[in-house]
């Protein structure tokens, strides 16, 4: 029997799974080592505190069968309410290509246009062309670049954009999902 993967919120121990995922993925194909992976691991645990006091921002797990497959969050900018952020974006290898990128993509915007966004941005860096489809696809529009090598290794980041304002009064894109 084949079940489809389960997109939740956060449940007690997807702190430590999210972090895992983006650990492996960015050391295995990216060659980003254990200040990335903190990173990653201080910056998710601080977030998960405000989900409590903040209900503009959410977390989403893909899960199947127990096994964490990705995920994806909204933050809200602290300087400004009227702009989330997307981050922590992640899936699995085996998870890959079959859909399930988009549905979080179309879960956390959903979300976004029953809050007070106008605004969603997101970070990302050059070469992830996979996410980069996804992000094309659901609207949003390369506005920032820069090199850096914050993580230790140069990489051109990326800043991308997607207004709600214009899209209030029609119909919001969907990405299509195919397993």
């Amino acid at each position: 029997m084949t079940h489809s993967p389960l997109i939740r919120g956060y449940r007690p121990g997807d702190i430590g799974h999210i972090t895992a995922l983006h650990g492996k993925y960015y050391a295995e194909h990216w060659g980003l080592g254990p200040v990335f992976e903190a990173e990653v691991a201080v910056e998710l645990a601080e977030f998960v505190l405000t989900l409590v006091e903040n209900p503009n921002n959410r977390l989403w797990v893909a899960e199947m069968e127990g096994e964490i497959l990705g995920s994806i969050a909204i933050a809200q900018m602290p300087d400004n309410p009227e702009i989330a952020r997307v981050r922590w974006v992640i899936l699995s290898p085996n998870a890959q290509g079959k859909g399930l990128g988009r549905q979080l993509v179309n879960t956390a915007l959903d979300f976004c246009r029953t809050q007070p966004y106008q605004t969603v941005t997101l970070w990302t860096f050059k070469g992830l062309t996979a996410a980069r489809r996804l992000y094309d696809e659901a609207g949003f529009e390369l506005v920032e670049s820069y090199e850096d090598t914050h993580w230790g290794k140069p990489f051109l980041y990326q800043k991308f954009m997607l207004s709600l304002v214009e899209k209030a009064n029609s119909q919001p894109t969907k990405l299509q999902a195919t397993y």
